[in-house]
């Protein structure tokens, strides 16, 4: 889309998806890490502490992890249910590649 799209069009699409995304964050409990060109990077439990610890050897309360995993998933539906309201520059639709990690504590390595 860049190579073909101006590149004043395309900064304002993403700037339109982006605040989506933000919107989403306040909602969920989601903390936006970064973008990176059109990848946004976001977590949960990073900043507010809900999830104990992702140290190889500490424990994590399930039931946190949980939250913290529901809040996420939560997140990326609305952000690709969300983003099809919106079009791309050149009118076609927003399709986007959504990917969760869930870290050793989920998956219980380390221990």
């Amino acid at each position: 889309m860049s190579a073909s799209t101006d590149p004043s069009k395309v900064m304002v699409f993403l700037n339109e998806l982006f605040q989506v995304f933000d919107n989403l964050c306040d909602a969920h409990s989601v903390y936006k890490v970064e973008t990176v060109g059109d990848c946004y990077v976001a977590a949960v439990g990073v900043v507010t502490g809900v999830l104990v610890s992702a140290d190889v050897g500490q424990s994590c309360d399930s039931t946190n992890a949980e939250q913290n995993t529901h809040s996420m998933v939560t997140f990326a539906k609305e952000a690709i249910t969300q983003s099809r309201e919106l079009s791309k520059p050149n009118g076609t639709p927003v399709d986007l590649r959504v990917g969760i990690h869930t870290g050793a504590v989920m998956s219980g390595l380390g221990e």
